[in-house]
């Protein structure tokens, strides 16, 4: 089967780094992504053996809603369809005002992911546009610090953004 988003090469990269590289777990593989191509998404999705921890921001996760020049449907099954495969820990960030990706593709992928039964975390923030703000960045960084590490993130810690 065809994927639109191929993480075979990124599978096989982190591989033979972690053959170099004794420090990189492969048991502790994370993703973070923002905006356009659902790598974390799709990584835990097709790849769940691989991936344990993703973290989504704005990213677009269906492309039936997104018909513009180029992004036309091209057969390829969504991400959707593979919600029954998450096994990993996954945040999906999504800005209310977002106008690029619209909301509607983020809620397609939980409603199936709530279909099958799956746990997830969701951040809805309804002034963030098509950016990635501080807020988002620290969201993001205490999620991997919490499910990679298994520790809880340092108090008082702030992470700045030059997003916004």
């Amino acid at each position: 089967m065809r994927f639109r988003f191929n993480k075979e090469d990124c599978v096989a990269g982190i591989e033979q780094l972690a053959a170099r590289h004794s420090y990189i777990d492969l048991q502790r593989v994370g993703v973070v992504e923002f905006c356009s191509i659902p790598t974390a998404v799709a990584g835990l999705l097709l790849y769940p053996e691989f991936y344990s921890v993703g973290v989504s921001i704005n990213a677009q996760l269906d492309s039936r809603l997104f018909a513009s020049i180029g992004t036309q449907d091209e057969g390829y099954p969504e991400l959707a369809d593979f919600a029954d495969r998450l096994e990993g820990k996954l945040l999906l960030i999504h800005g209310m005002l977002e106008d690029v990706i619209p909301p509607a593709m983020c809620f397609r992928l939980v409603e199936a992911l709530q279909q099958a039964n799956k746990s997830f975390d969701m951040l809805l923030l309804p002034n963030l546009g098509h950016s990635c703000s501080s807020y988002t960045i620290q969201r993001s960084w205490e999620y991997v610090v919490r499910h990679l590490l298994g520790e809880e993130p340092p108090k008082g810690f702030k992470l700045e953004s030059s997003f916004g």
